[in-house]
C-alpha cells in the first residue's frame, strides 16, 4: 500500500474543464448598480471499513462547485451600458479560494465589456465552453442495470482496486473503464470518443467523465501527462469546442479521520 501510495503521489490527473444564486442588488446611484451573488455547494460524509473505524469526511462539489461573484453595470446613455464581472470559486470546507491548490483567484468570470441595442462585447475571462446540468445528465440514465453489466462493472471495480494495491499499472488500465454511467452519458459531450481515444493513445491510464459532465479527465504518470492533455484539447477543438485544460497531482491521503 505505502509503494501505492508514492507512486499515487508521482501521478498526474488530468483535468478537461469544460464548464461552461441568491442575488442582492446594491446600487451605488440611480443609474448604476453592482450585485454580490454565488452559492455554497457542501456535503459530509462517512466511510467505514469491516475491522476498521469510521471516518468522517467534509468537502465540497457534491453537486456543483462553491463560488462567490460580482457584476456591474453603468448606464452610458442611448442604450449603451458598461458592465463587468468577477467570479471566484472557493472551497468551503476549508475556506481557500479556487478548485484547487494553484488555481487562479478569478477562475470563473472576470471579464469588461459594453452592452448596446446592436450586441454586447466583452474582454477577459469567460466560461463555460459547454454547460451540462446534473439534472439532464441523471434524466437519461436508465432505471435498471443489466446483470451482466453490473457483473462486468464489479469486476472492473475490484480489478482497478487491486491494481492499485499492487501498484500494476497494467491492471490499473484494463481496469480503468465504466461500463454503466459513460456509455450512457458519453452521447452529451460532442467528441468524447475521439477524447478519450487520443488520451489513451498518448500513455494514459485511463480517461472518463468527470461527475456528471461535461468535464473529463485522464489519469497518467508525470512524463505522459503533457502529451495525454494535448490530445485530449485537440479531440475537444477538432469537436468544434475550445477547454481548459489543468494538470494537477493526485492526493494519497484518501478517507481519514478529521476529529475523534
Amino acid at each position: 500500500m505505502k509503494a501505492f501510495a508514492r507512486r499515487a503521489s508521482r501521478t498526474s490527473v488530468k483535468l478537461i474543464a469544460a464548464a461552461t444564486c441568491v442575488a442582492a442588488a446594491a446600487p451605488v446611484h440611480a443609474q448604476s448598480s453592482v450585485s454580490l451573488y454565488g452559492q455554497v455547494d457542501e456535503w459530509i460524509g462517512a466511510t467505514k471499513f469491516p475491522g476498521g473505524d469510521r471516518a468522517w469526511n467534509v468537502s465540497g462539489g457534491g453537486m456543483s462547485t462553491s463560488y462567490w461573484g460580482l457584476h456591474g453595470a453603468e448606464d452610458l446613455g442611448n442604450g449603451y451600458k458598461a458592465i463587468f464581472t468577477l467570479e471566484s470559486f472557493f472551497r468551503a470546507q476549508n475556506g481557500q479560494f479556487g478548485r484547487f491548490q494553484g488555481d487562479t483567484f478569478f477562475a470563473r468570470n472576470a471579464y469588461v465589456g459594453v452592452s448596446s441595442p446592436y450586441g454586447t462585447v466583452t474582454a477577459g475571462r469567460l466560461t463555460t465552453h459547454l454547460f451540462l446540468s446534473t439534472k439532464a445528465a441523471r434524466g437519461i440514465l436508465k432505471k435498471e442495470v443489466q446483470m451482466s453489466d453490473f457483473i462486468w462493472q464489479t469486476a472492473n471495480l475490484a480489478g482497478f482496486i487491486s491494481g492499485c494495491y499492487t501498484n500494476d499499472l497494467d491492471v490499473i488500465r484494463a481496469s480503468f473503464e465504466d461500463v454503466i454511467i459513460e456509455k450512457q452519458r458519453s452521447q452529451l459531450i460532442p467528441g468524447f470518443d475521439a477524447v478519450r481515444e487520443g488520451a489513451m493513445a498518448n500513455g494514459a491510464l485511463g480517461c472518463t467523465i468527470s461527475g456528471a459532465g461535461p468535464s473529463m479527465f485522464a489519469w497518467s504518470l508525470d512524463a505522459d501527462a503533457p502529451k495525454v492533455r494535448d490530445a485530449m484539447v485537440a479531440a475537444f477543438k477538432a469537436a468544434g469546442k475550445e477547454t481548459d485544460a489543468w494538470i494537477v497531482p493526485i492526493t494519497s491521503t484518501g478517507a481519514h479521520v478529521v476529529a475523534p
